[in-house]
């Protein structure tokens, strides 16, 4: 049976770029499966009159043209297109919208305070742990024309505090000071003291989004040599961002474009974006800097959202996703497992029992792949999914879990797992839950036959597998051997009674 998911896409016009994305999967935990943008660099306006300039503006209808080719075959849940901060300033705004009507599209012009309030949205949707946070966090966006700052905390209505939209984009500084990063300083110092909200926060972490800041990311990650390349909730302690923040404003535009992983037409702003980091990381007093991977677009779907549907775990929203499309076995067998074992981790953290669940979910996402090859291949597909709302620690012990999952002893993790980022009780503990997984596989394959009657039971000494009279021959020798390895990794002894009798 095919399974089909509804597609949704996200046209942005913004102040550098035109980008279009398609997004499938659940509605808490969207998939970008298409991703194209254009740098049109719209922001880059006429210096008297402040207009949209006409090579901008063709390039953009030139690439809107294509999107709309592209979209006329799909059947898409949903559409939307927004227009931010260079077509809601520039005197020819509306002439440029009515071109784009005329393509097809009904674009929406976000004010700034729409523009920050999607763009916090964006950020709280990749990363809603932040509500746990002792007085929230610090959110921004930055754009080609604009910054979007927002301070999230989970006593606010929809989760915003205080959001502010600036006039100092990426793009638009280096416009109009063309390399003279002095006196765009004054320019932004002048738009951050006009933000009472903002100095003295103190916010454990900066959650940014944008183009400019992401390449700083990457550039982060090769001078760090950090082994993942993910983006998305790679972070820095605040005195490292600004150690790096200080050294690409020192660059020239020569130097950053021939830099790995810096695009050379994003050269050009990345010093001013580099400023504007820094500064507001020494305003707020933010004690360290994570990179997001969602931000308006990924806001203006989750603006949409029920509040049902926006508690909802994206983590588990998506492992769901993908547990139903490459593993054997349904739903009911997924909660199943994860309900059983869960005796044995009473004293777990509610991080750890959040990854677990993840994990239960997982637990036969390899299933399609050749037996010798299914920890490897589980491991590095979950390593590597695109999940939001998981540090990197968090996305290694998945893999690590999901590898042990298909290992018979307790493993000996890859290089390539890169669990070095885990500490000794944590390894540990993905060893456990691992052979925990394994063990309630092979004892119940279907998941809703035995493990809803059988009980697992832990004490200081003994792990208790107990079994309805009638259920004792679904304990096998295979399932046995499992399950004492899975109670040896506990430092537990295995027992197994039926009735009153032990087996």
């Amino acid at each position: 049976m095919e399974i089909v998911s509804p597609r949704r896409a996200v046209i942005d016009i913004g102040s550098n770029s035109v980008r279009l994305v398609i997004f499938e999967g659940p509605a808490r935990a969207p998939i970008a499966v298409f991703n194209e943008k254009s740098l049109c660099g719209l922001g880059d306006r006429e210096p008297d009159s402040g207009a949209l300039r006409e090579t901008s503006m063709a390039d953009a209808l030139k690439i809107l043209r294509r999107f709309a080719s592209i979209l006329a075959d799909e059947n898409l849940a949903s559409l939307k297109v927004i227009a931010t901060a260079a077509s809601r300033e520039a005197p020819n705004g509306p002439d440029f919208l009515s071109e784009i009507r005329r393509i097809g599209f009904e674009p929406t012009l976000l004010t700034g305070e729409e523009e920050a309030k999607l763009a916090a949205f964006g950020i709280l949707s990749g990363a809603p742990e932040v509500m746990e946070e002792e007085g929230g966090c610090l959110a921004g966006d930055m754009g080609g024309g604009s910054l979007e700052l927002s301070h999230l905390d989970r006593g606010a209505p929809d989760g915003v505090a205080d959001l502010v939209s600036l006039p100092i984009g990426g793009l638009r500084l280096a416009s109009r000071y063309e390399g003279n990063l002095r006196d765009a300083k004054k320019a932004v110092n002048a738009a951050i003291a006009d933000v009472p909200w903002l100095k003295g926060l103190e916010p454990t972490t900066f959650y940014i989004v944008g183009g400019a800041w992401r390449a700083l990311g990457r550039l982060a990650i090769m001078q760090t040599g950090h082994p993942i390349s993910i983006l998305d909730h790679f972070w820095l302690p605040a005195e490292r961002a600004i150690e790096l923040c200080r050294l690409v404003e020192q660059q020239s535009v020569e130097s950053l474009a021939s830099t790995p992983g810096v695009p050379s037409r994003r050269a050009p702003t990345l010093p001013f974006a580099a400023m504007v980091l820094r500064k507001i990381v020494s305003k707020s007093g933010a004690k360290r800097v994570a990179i997001s991977s969602c931000g308006v677009r990924e806001g203006s779907l989750y603006a949409e959202l029920s509040p049902e549907e926006r508690a909802e775990d994206p983590l588990v929203a998506l492992s769901q996703h993908y547990a139903e499309r490459l593993s054997p076995g349904g739903m009911e067998r997924r909660r199943a497992i994860f309900d059983f074992l869960s005796p044995a981790f009473a004293n777990e953290t509610s991080r750890q029992a959040r990854l677990r669940r993840a994990a239960a979910k997982l637990t036969n996402v390899a299933g399609l792949f050749h037996p010798d090859s299914r920890g490897n291949e589980a491991a590095v597909s979950v390593l590597n999914m695109p999940f939001i709302s998981v540090d990197h620690p968090g996305r290694v012990a998945l893999a690590a879990i999901l590898f042990q999952r298909h290992t018979a002893s307790e493993a000996d993790f890859p290089a390539h797992l890169h669990t070095q980022l885990l500490d000794d009780d944590t390894l540990r503990w993905t060893r456990q839950v691992g052979l925990g997984l394994r063990f309630a596989s092979d004892f119940d394959p279907v998941g809703r036959t035995v493990l809803p009657r059988a009980r697992l039971s832990a004490d200081q000494d003994t792990l208790r597998l107990e079994l309805e009279r009638g259920d004792r021959d679904y304990l096998g020798d295979s399932p046995r051997r499992r399950f004492e390895k899975f109670a040896g990794s506990l430092g537990l002894a295995p027992k197994v009674s039926s009735g009153a009798d032990w087996l």
